[in-house]
């Protein structure tokens, strides 16, 4: 059975203490630290020096450790060092980016990114990107070249299932290419009107849309995928806080009934 976990940025317009408040209330004991701008700023995402101490306070006042931070967006490169640091002062795994502009080869991303993958490597910390469309590292050919040409286990994909859906490829097949180097996996549903309301939980939440969970936590057992898994919808945080509390235990139980139908252990 997996573990699970969730994200700050379902209480991105509440402060980090409330929002680990609030990920306790639903149960979840690590947190993925959201540091991007104009979305989720729990870690500023400028400052190259955060209190790392009052975010530990805060972690172990609440009963959570951090699993993973996302910083990500325009202008957030020069961050990628400092927070890696940051990641392991916090004792995290996994540092969550995004990749290049679609009209970028692999290639091309790969040669500007490999230092900081070494320096994931000396801190022993990964770096997960995530596949997303409109980016270079969205088709399951390009996350295959990108591991290819990266072979450090200091990186990873930050696997996304509705990109892949809407890149209309297979998740399954596409958890198969990736396997052990998946870093992070978001439980995360799409509905089929997600597209166009992309800031509405409502068919986002796992059970809500039309992912098969089946076949992707089939393909998961496959691999001997053991990491614990990410609920996730966009729009939570401007549910209420109960609301969104609701919405994620929700969506962990979907996912525990899927893996208790399938007989997986």
């Amino acid at each position: 059975m997996f573990d699970y976990f969730a994200a700050s940025v379902a209480f991105a317009e509440r402060s980090f203490a409330e929002a680990c408040a609030a990920l306790h209330a639903a149960g979840f004991s690590q947190v993925d630290i959201w540091s991007v701008a104009n979305r989720c700023t729990h870690l500023p995402p400028a400052d190259t020096q955060p209190d790392l101490d009052s975010v530990k306070r805060t972690l172990a006042e609440y009963k959570l450790s951090c699993r993973s931070i996302s910083a990500y967006g325009k202008g957030s490169d020069e961050m990628i060092l400092p927070r890696l640091e940051h990641l392991a002062t916090l004792g995290g795994k996994v540092l969550v980016r995004g990749s290049g502009p679609e009209d970028q080869s692999v290639a091309e991303f790969v040669q500007g990114f490999l230092p900081f993958v070494r320096r994931a490597e000396e801190l022993g910390v990964q770096i997960g990107i995530e596949n997303h469309r409109g980016s270079v590292i969205n088709s399951i050919a390009s996350m295959r070249e990108l591991l290819e040409r990266i072979e450090s286990p200091a990186l990873g994909i930050a696997f996304a299932p509705i990109h892949v859906h809407m890149a209309q490829e297979d998740i399954a097949e596409a958890i198969h290419v990736v396997r052990d180097r998946i870093s992070l996996f978001y439980a995360w549903d799409w509905g089929p009107t997600a597209d166009e309301f992309w800031k509405d939980p409502q068919e986002q939440m796992p059970g809500t849309g039309v992912i098969d969970f089946h076949a992707m936590f089939r393909a998961l057992h496959e691999i001997g995928y053991r990491d614990p898994l990410c609920v996730f919808a966009q729009g939570l945080e401007y549910e209420r806080t109960e609301d969104a509390i609701v919405a994620l235990q929700a969506g962990r139980s979907y996912c525990q009934r899927v893996e208790q139908e399938l007989g997986l252990e």
